[in-house]
């Protein structure tokens, strides 16, 4: 289990409050079963409690904690990836030697078949951006390399 802080620091000395960066997308999966359980709502409250978390424990400055939820978004459909990957690609593009950049999914992932991505298991890992009122999964793939991230696990799924 990777410390979280050891993630926050760099060849042994603490790194400067202002170059730490932390994106965290969580949804309530509003349009399947869970949308009107406090289930539906753990991510977001768990995206809330991390961010007070990277700022309380971890100083990171609250204007370089950013949030992304669906609460309040009034549609039919869920974020695209573009509505997620545009702040990500954003944060690492402006991005200098030394900064630390933290990426929060709160929500569920899951795999997917993958004929054209070279693995010898023809799956691919995805995060799950939500549910579309026929049922249908609305996923990202590509993005989730199981080397390059660390686990937060919580028991929301068990309640």
């Amino acid at each position: 289990m990777v410390e979280l802080d050891s993630l926050f620091k760099q060849k042994r000395k603490v790194v400067d409050d202002y170059r730490k960066k932390a994106l965290i997308v969580a949804f309530t999966y509003k349009h399947n079963e869970l949308k009107s359980t406090r289930i539906g709502w753990a991510s977001v409250d768990s995206a809330s409690r991390f961010s007070e978390f990277l700022v309380n424990e971890h100083r990171f400055p609250w204007e370089n904690v950013q949030m992304l939820t669906d609460v309040g978004v009034d549609r039919t459909g869920t974020q695209t990836a573009d509505e997620i990957l545009d702040p990500l690609c954003s944060m690492i593009k402006e991005a200098k030697a030394e900064d630390i950049l933290l990426f929060v999914f709160c929500g569920h992932g899951g795999r997917v078949q993958e004929y054209t991505y070279n693995n010898s298991f023809g799956w691919m890992k995805c995060l799950v951006a939500g549910i579309r009122p026929d049922g249908k999964k609305t996923v990202i793939t590509g993005v989730v390399n199981s080397s390059d991230i660390a686990r937060f696990h919580s028991t929301c799924c068990r309640a």
